[in-house]
């Protein structure tokens, strides 16, 4: 006699008793949580994490009540309409097109939760689209994975080819949960992959004496007695190279900031404002670099002219910064250097080896061109750890020269490296145990259909070993093709962000093809088979007597 406003009352104040009772349990194992990772970090990194106040607090409660009423108001709504002998009967119609509207709920419910940590809508925006286009992604890959294994005759393969079975015959509930596990287990190799390897390819690529010292504002007058400085210290003499500051002002006339890059224009996709809003280091030298290259144009040669026929001083310009600004050979470029004007016509391109660790220019000059404006010098040496004591005679000697020390530079980068990818893999640790309560989520929506199945089975002669190891079965090939779309999809990434971001050439990662779809089926064919341990154990008797 219940009206259904009634039972909408009853399931709604349970939800909001579920929620402020695990949203405050969920806070307080996070904060706990949290005290336990700052004493790791702060013994293992030596990082200190600053003390919690109580936003996250606040921020953890709203987002749990969010989440769970922006998923469980849905169905609940829909309840609302379903004739009572309808339930009874089993016979419940398909969701109606606004039924799957209200489903929207959930999404607008996790974007509101988002904008909470970000407080970016555009951000939050582009975060779900491109989370929502992954998963779009991975799910119909896994989809039509399963679909084709259909019609093979998979029970005929025995007992891996009935677990396989079993993945098959459930290939909408299965592909939900192998798409979020196979998500998380994609992001988590994407972070391994890239921790691993960034910084210890670039290290392995740098030759043995690769300069790890730079010493620059070297003074006209200070250049001689610093290489005799060297000479003495039993150290092979560096070049050094000359460095004028100056500004690029116009190419071929026309003034770079009004009327190649307008403020209010799109700028063509070739060009960039990088390079002409600053100032760049400007140098002067007859012989090519031994680092870069001649990919357009011609090098002048050490004893030949300085300048074109009309006496305009030549200029090579590296390639990149060529292709960004739209500067092609024989153009003429104009420069703001101390506030003079200096005309010079593009003889050549060049490609630069910028991780030679070596003094490296944007725009090289002919000889002759900048000798006349104020200028100091830069140069590189390599120092052992025998011969560091060198660096203090070198600065009390040379006050006014600035030394770099590339070794402490990378030293920190390493350090800085190791503290966040070890705070990620911590956080996708929390995200790989979420992972795993979907799929304890969606094996509970199931277990009535396996308690079935399994008293079906057991009645007609199938042992208890036989049933629970079909069950690894199912779920060992669940993580196994899980793990392997999840290395395809770190595989993307991965191979994206080496090229387009640090330039490195993207391989295979083969250990962790090896490691990953295992592990995962080792994780899932546990957890799974705990999860539905009951299906085993329970009588049959009783499982038919309930369904009957």
């Amino acid at each position: 006699g219940a009206t259904q406003k009634i039972i909408f009352q009853i399931y709604f104040l349970q939800l909001m008793l579920l929620a402020l009772l695990c949203g405050g349990l969920g806070t307080l194992l996070g904060w706990g949580a949290q005290e336990i990772l700052a004493k790791i970090l702060e013994q293992a990194l030596k990082l200190i994490l600053p003390v919690s106040g109580w936003q996250p607090w606040f921020v953890g409660l709203i987002a749990g009540i969010l989440i769970l009423f922006g998923t469980a108001l849905p169905p609940l709504w829909r309840l609302k309409q379903v004739p009572p002998l309808r339930v009874i009967r089993r016979d419940l119609a398909p969701l109606p097109l606004r039924g799957w509207l209200v489903y929207g709920c959930g999404w607008l419910a996790l974007c509101l939760v988002v904008l909470l940590f970000t407080g970016e809508l555009l951000l939050v925006l582009s975060l779900l689209a491109g989370v929502l286009g992954v998963v779009s992604l991975l799910f119909l890959l896994i989809w039509v994975l399963i679909r084709m294994t259909r019609g093979i005759g998979l029970t005929r393969m025995g007992l891996p080819g009935r677990g396989l079975d079993r993945v098959v015959q459930r290939a909408t509930s299965n592909t939900l949960q192998i798409t979020a596990f196979a998500l998380t287990l994609m992001l988590m190799a994407v972070v391994g992959m890239l921790r691993s390897e960034l910084l210890a390819n670039w290290s392995v690529q740098l030759p043995e004496d690769v300069p790890n010292h730079f010493a620059f504002n070297v003074m006209p007058a200070e250049k001689d007695r610093l290489g005799q400085f060297f000479s003495e210290q039993g150290i092979s003499e560096p070049t050094l190279y000359p460095m004028v500051r100056g500004r690029l002002t116009k190419i071929n006339n026309v003034d770079v900031n009004a009327e190649l890059f307008p403020e209010k224009d799109e700028a063509p996709s070739n060009r960039s404002r990088d390079g002409v809003n600053r100032e760049l280091n400007l140098s002067w030298t007859q012989i090519l670099p031994e680092d870069n290259q001649i990919v357009a144009g011609e090098w002048w040669s050490a004893s030949g002219v300085a300048t074109d026929q009309n006496r305009v001083a030549l200029v090579s310009v590296e390639e990149g910064l060529a292709e960004r600004l739209g500067i092609n050979l024989h153009d003429e470029l104009e420069f703001d250097v101390a506030g003079q004007k200096l005309t010079a016509k593009v003889a050549s391109l060049r490609s630069v080896v910028w991780e030679s660790f070596t003094p490296n220019f944007y725009m090289l000059f002919s000889r002759g061109a900048l000798e006349a404006y104020p200028s100091t010098y830069i140069t590189s040496f390599r120092l052992g750890q025998q011969d560091r004591h060198i660096l203090m005679t070198l600065v009390r000697e040379f006050p006014s020269v600035t030394v770099l020390e590339v070794d402490a530079l990378i030293e920190q980068l390493q350090s800085i490296l190791v503290q966040v990818t070890t705070l990620v893999e911590l956080m996708l640790v929390f995200v790989l145990l979420a992972g795993l309560c979907v799929l304890l989520a969606i094996i509970q929506n199931d277990l009535d259909e396996r308690l079935r199945e399994s008293a079906l089975m057991r009645a007609l002669g199938a042992s208890k070993r036989y049933l629970q190891t079909i069950n690894y079965l199912e779920f060992a090939f669940m993580g196994l093709l899980a793990g392997g779309v999840a290395m395809a999809g770190a595989e993307l990434v991965t191979a994206f962000v080496y090229q387009r971001v640090f330039d490195l050439e993207p391989h295979w990662h083969w250990a962790f093809w090896l490691g990953v779809p295992f592990s995962a089926a080792l994780i899932i064919a546990v957890v799974g088979n705990l999860a539905t341990a009951r299906t085993v154990k329970q009588s049959p008797m009783l499982l038919l007597r309930q369904y009957d």
